[in-house]
């Protein structure tokens, strides 16, 4: 045999060796237990989600490399709610505020105004229907529902809720200002008052507004309350009361 041929098949034969043991050298240090096989108590990460909501636990409780998202929105648009689930609406959504119950679509420009009644602030939230991004916000001291624009969309008027009143608002691109106060008679009365005991019936005298609405004119103001049980009328520019028409009870 011409010796190149035999430094050729020396070389490949110590090549397939070398190869062998460093295959045999892998498996068994697979093979090999851990050094450390006490059970580990589970991590409160552990039962943390990931972007899709599932669980990052496997049968054995431990956690695979996936990163921990918390309760919240995530960069993907998905929501993981704090039972592990998670939604992701369709559309593109903007982060508003605490608990919004009524929208109301301005009439002639691109601008939602967004109500809001839950634990955090009350407010008015003016938002651009178009990009979603939020123009401006107005506090008010207690709200419930009620929300409508005047026709021209210059106006916006919000219910206060238990307080008994009506705020409304001058309205330019987005921003209100300028608000004024509409009241029932006798409020400040009623305010005054001590509120009942549990178990005791609300004061009669307690409205709550409800639901707004303007006739086509956009003179006259009307007002559902839902604890009164009326249906109130104001003028719509001066916020004078001008009466009361009452309802059944539970209407």
């Amino acid at each position: 045999m011409p010796r190149r041929t035999l430094g050729i098949a020396l070389f490949l034969f110590l090549s397939l060796a070398l190869s062998m043991g460093l295959a045999d050298h892998r498996a068994a240090a697979q093979d090999k237990p851990p050094a450390d096989t006490k059970a580990q108590p589970p991590k409160a990460s552990d039962h943390a989600t990931d972007v899709e909501g599932k669980n990052q636990t496997d049968a054995k409780g431990q956690s695979p490399k996936q990163g921990v998202v918390w309760p919240g929105m995530t960069r993907a648009g998905t929501i993981v709610l704090p039972n592990g689930w998670s939604l992701k609406p369709a559309g593109r959504q903007s982060r508003i505020g605490d608990l919004p119950v009524q929208i109301a679509v301005h009439p002639v420009e691109p601008i939602l105004a967004i109500l809001h009644a839950g634990y955090g602030e009350h407010e008015v939230i003016t938002v651009n229907g178009t990009s979603g991004r939020i123009i401006g916000r107005v506090t008010l001291p207690a709200s419930f529902a009620g929300l409508v624009w005047s026709a021209d969309g210059k106006r916006l008027f919000a219910g206060g809720g238990f307080d008994d009143r009506i705020y409304r608002f001058d309205h330019a691109e987005g921003l209100l200002s300028k608000k004024m106060v509409f009241e029932y008679p006798a409020r400040k009365t009623l305010v005054a008052e001590p509120n009942p005991q549990e178990g005791e019936p609300a004061k009669t005298s307690q409205r709550v507004m409800a639901g707004l609405a303007l006739t086509k004119d956009g003179k006259t103001l009307y007002v559902a309350a839902a604890f009164g049980h009326s249906l109130g009328r104001f003028d719509a520019e001066s916020g004078a009361f001008q009466g009361e028409i009452p309802l059944a009870a539970g209407s």
